[in-house]
């Protein structure tokens, strides 16, 4: 599922804090990002899809597919689903805290 850039520019920021934070270089922290942002994708992914009809998935596919048309998806899950930003949000909070907690218990 599409998230919106400005709320993965955030999320990406935040989690290179926090893994710097933590004693991670750089470089790991950025490899966190791509994995972490993966687990948001599809996290929100799940939540969003459950609340969706199999033609609306459909509809939604194609839109995600066609290159070039992410604001396109945005649109179209803005208009599908109304709490489709908040869903991010709380996905977002909730895989920063989950890095956290991991983190906490390595000795980076």
């Amino acid at each position: 599922m599409a998230t919106s850039e400005p709320q993965k520019v955030g999320f990406a920021e935040d989690l290179v804090a926090v893994a710097t934070g933590a004693g991670l270089s750089l470089e790991e922290a950025g490899s966190l990002v791509v994995i972490a942002e993966q687990e948001l994708e599809l996290r929100v992914g799940v939540r969003l899809a459950d609340g969706l009809t199999h033609e609306q998935l459909e509809e939604f596919a194609e839109l995600v597919e066609a290159p070039g048309n992410h604001a396109g998806a945005v649109r179209w899950l803005e208009i599908n689903v109304p709490d489709y930003s908040q869903v991010v949000r709380e996905e977002i909070g909730a895989v920063l805290a989950q890095t956290r907690r991991i983190l906490a218990r390595q000795e980076v």
